[in-house]
């Protein structure tokens, strides 16, 4: 065999380790039921902003990164978008928020994690599905287990790496 393959691995494996590093003091690992295919999100101790969320990309999820980022830049000032503190080459921070629940009215007997939403909930995102779509984009993921209600800050949609732009916008519509 090649006598330099251990050296190729362990250069590579010391690149992704630094590229999928948590670049501040991690406080503790959040999400630890989620697969984390594209990314980690870490409750971090941020020397600006104190407790802080992380939320890292993987090398090979940089679309979902440069979606997310996008879509957070681009909706900065909706009250349901958590406020970009941050960010860097593949990570971005947020506020840290407690969830109080106060959005669920109920779980949906004999589906697991599926909720019923409180109607003022489903009247938000209502609201924010259309401020999407004034702005191009549709979220291919939008669910329960992607909000929170923190009784500060209020309802949040807390990923939104799957806000996705229409192929062919259809432009803003119309009041009718």
């Amino acid at each position: 065999g090649d006598p330099a393959v251990p050296e190729r691995v362990l250069a590579r494996v010391e690149m992704l380790g630094d590229v999928c590093a948590i670049p501040f003091p991690l406080i503790r690992m959040l999400g630890v039921d989620s697969p984390a295919y594209r990314a980690r999100v870490a409750l971090v101790d941020h020397p600006e902003h104190g407790r802080s969320v992380c939320k890292i990309f993987r090398p090979g999820a940089m679309t979902y990164f440069n979606r997310e980022l996008s879509a957070r830049r681009l909706l900065a000032d909706h009250p349901l978008v958590p406020r970009l503190l941050d960010h860097g080459p593949n990570w971005f921070l947020t506020p840290e928020y407690s969830d109080d629940g106060s959005h669920r009215l109920r779980r949906l007997p004999g589906l697991p994690r599926m909720e019923q939403l409180r109607p003022g909930a489903t009247r938000a995102l209502a609201e924010f599905a259309r401020t999407l779509h004034d702005h191009g984009l549709f979220m291919l993921d939008l669910s329960p287990q992607n909000l929170m209600s923190d009784p500060d800050a209020g309802l949040k949609v807390l990923d939104l790496e799957f806000a996705m732009r229409y192929a062919d916008f259809p432009g803003p519509r119309s009041e009718e």
